[in-house]
C-alpha cells in the first residue's frame, strides 16, 4: 500500500480502510482473480479485487494480534494517487485524514451499508 487511512464510524462496530494501493501489487491481485486486463480504475472498483485485499489485510491483522472489532470490516481502494496537490497528504507526505474521509465519503457510506446486508 502506498497510503492507508483507517476510518471508524461512530455508527458501526468495525473500522474500514481507505487504501491507495501500489499499482504493481494491485495488478498481481487482479491477475489472481482473473481481472488483469482491466484498467487501474476498474481494478480498484472490482469486488473480487477488493475482497482479496480485505482478506489479506484481515489475515495480516490477525497475525499481528488484532481481534474482533479491531479488524477492518471492508476496504475502499483509491485509484487516485494521494498527493499534496489534491490535498490527500500534506507537503511532508503525512496523511490528511479529514480530506481523505471527505473525498471518499460516498464510498465509505456504500461500504458500511453493504456490510449491513
Amino acid at each position: 500500500m502506498n497510503n492507508i487511512c483507517v476510518y471508524a464510524s461512530p455508527d458501526y462496530a468495525k473500522p474500514i480502510a481507505i487504501v491507495e494501493p501500489v499499482p504493481a501489487a494491485l495488478l498481481r491481485i487482479a491477475e489472481q482473480v482473473g481481472e488483469a486486463n482491466a484498467s487501474h480504475e476498474a481494478i480498484c472498483e472490482s469486488d473480487k479485487v477488493r475482497a482479496t485485499v480485505l482478506a489479506e489485510m484481515q489475515a495480516a491483522g490477525k497475525q499481528n494480534g488484532l481481534q474482533g472489532i479491531e479488524l477492518i470490516q471492508d476496504v475502499v481502494l483509491s485509484a487516485e494517487e494521494w498527493t499534496p496537490h489534491n490535498g490527500l497528504v500534506t507537503n511532508s507526505q503525512k496523511l490528511n485524514r479529514r480530506a481523505v474521509v471527505e473525498r471518499f465519503s460516498g464510498e465509505i457510506a456504500s461500504v458500511y451499508e453493504a456490510g449491513d446486508s
